[in-house]
């Protein structure tokens, strides 16, 4: 009987290793998450290898609390918008966007 409680714990311990601090996942979708390589008032920007390709991205985290607190959806909403429409070789290119409850995840070109 302890035995099998030993390994239930040693479980959970293993959950709660995948996400970091501030309950952001190491992975998000196709994308590994690796070092920050950059942070703002509402986001993080960390270096995202795709696992299926083997190419990297910036992902730029965005946290929708502080976004709604600052009254930010409708002006991130646009950008997202302009930045589908742009291609050029001057502006960091937009591959995708993705969502959790808690944070929008911008698939940048990683320059």
């Amino acid at each position: 009987g302890r035995e099998k409680k030993k390994k239930k714990k040693k479980k959970k311990k293993k959950k709660r290793k995948e996400t970091k601090k501030g309950g952001m996942p190491k992975k998000i979708g196709k994308y590994q998450l690796d070092k920050t390589l950059g942070s703002g008032a509402f986001s993080k920007v960390k270096l995202g290898i795709d696992t299926e390709t083997d190419k990297s991205y910036a992902i730029k985290i965005i946290d929708k609390e502080q976004l709604q607190r600052e009254h930010m959806e409708e002006q991130l909403k646009r950008e997202i918008a302009v930045m589908k429409l742009l291609d050029h070789d001057n502006v960091v290119k937009l591959y995708e966007v993705l969502q959790t409850q808690r944070h929008i995840y911008l698939v940048l070109e990683l320059v």
